[in-house]
C-alpha cells in the first residue's frame, strides 16, 4: 500500500462520533481482518469521546477536534488533536493503576484504547493536545 493521508475536523460534539466512526471504518476497509479493523475503530471513538465528554463538555467549552489519519505499508497513524485544556491521558492512567480505588470508577476508555493501540502524547506550543494512537497491522 501506498502513503495515504486524510485530515478533517470535527466540533466537540457527541452527535460527531458516528460519522468518525464511518469515516475511520471507510480509511481501513482494506484491512482483511474486520475484527481488528473494529477493533481499532473502537480504540479512536473512546480517544475521541473522553476528548469531548472531560476535554470540553466538563469544562463547559465547545471546540473543534482534528483528526489526521495515515497509512504507510503495514501501520495506522490517528492523531486527535484538541483545544480542550492540558490534559496528558497517558501520565493520568499510569497515575490510575497506582491508585485501585480510583481506577475501579474512572480511565476505562484510557486503557480500551492503550490495550488497543500504542498511543503518544504532547503538548503543542499552540496550546493544542495532540493524542496519536498508531498501531502495526497485517
Amino acid at each position: 500500500m501506498t502513503t495515504a493521508t486524510v485530515t478533517y475536523s470535527i466540533k466537540s460534539d457527541r452527535t460527531f462520533l458516528k460519522e468518525v466512526r464511518d469515516k475511520v471504518r471507510s480509511f481501513l476497509s482494506d484491512i482483511s481482518d474486520e475484527v481488528e479493523r473494529n477493533r481499532i475503530v473502537l480504540a479512536i471513538d473512546e480517544a475521541l469521546s473522553n476528548i469531548i465528554i472531560h476535554g470540553y463538555e466538563k469544562n463547559n467549552l465547545f471546540g473543534d477536534i482534528t483528526i489526521a489519519m495515515q497509512r504507510e505499508k503495514n501501520m495506522v497513524v490517528i492523531t486527535l488533536t484538541d483545544t480542550a485544556p492540558p490534559f496528558n491521558p497517558l501520565e493520568y492512567y499510569r497515575t490510575l493503576t497506582n491508585n485501585t480505588d480510583t481506577y475501579k470508577e474512572s480511565g476505562r476508555g484510557i486503557k480500551t484504547y492503550l490495550t488497543i493501540m500504542s498511543a503518544t502524547y504532547r503538548r503543542n506550543n499552540d496550546g493544542t493536545n495532540q493524542l496519536t494512537l498508531f498501531k502495526e497491522i497485517n
